[in-house]
């Protein structure tokens, strides 16, 4: 066995100096990396937020645009032809403003053979026969 004399200041012989954490300038450093990438993830998730609704469209829960003909649906009329802006809830509330169109939806779908409408798209008007 030997035996090693350690000196304040020197590192034990044979081996290699001690390690020493990061000094002042190497925490300011790690500081501002850490700051710098803070807010580049905020910013990305602002841009993301900003444009990210325009992209993801119209759906269900969307208010749909107004479509040509705004004014209610005739009660003589038989079927009616999708167009831009058409929802099945915006053409049941035209065929009874006022009323409850909530079972007039599910009629319409069911007509339509789905819940989801296309421009263009004919549908028999329940109850208008």
């Amino acid at each position: 066995m030997t035996a090693v004399a350690l000196v304040a200041g020197q590192p034990p012989s044979g081996g290699d100096p001690p390690v020493r954490g990061p000094g002042r300038a190497g925490r300011i450093a790690h500081r501002r990396r850490r700051m710098v990438a803070g807010l580049l993830v905020g910013a990305l998730l602002v841009g993301a937020l900003v444009a990210l609704p325009g992209r993801l469209g119209g759906g269900p829960l969307t208010a749909p645009e107004p479509g040509p003909e705004g004014s209610p649906i005739p009660a003589g009329q038989t079927t009616y032809v999708v167009h831009r802006g058409d929802t099945l809830w915006s053409i049941a509330d035209r065929m009874r403003p006022g009323g409850d169109p909530r079972p007039l939806v599910d009629q319409l779908a069911s007509e339509a053979g789905r819940p989801q409408i296309q421009v263009g798209q004919r549908i028999s008007l329940p109850g208008q026969r």
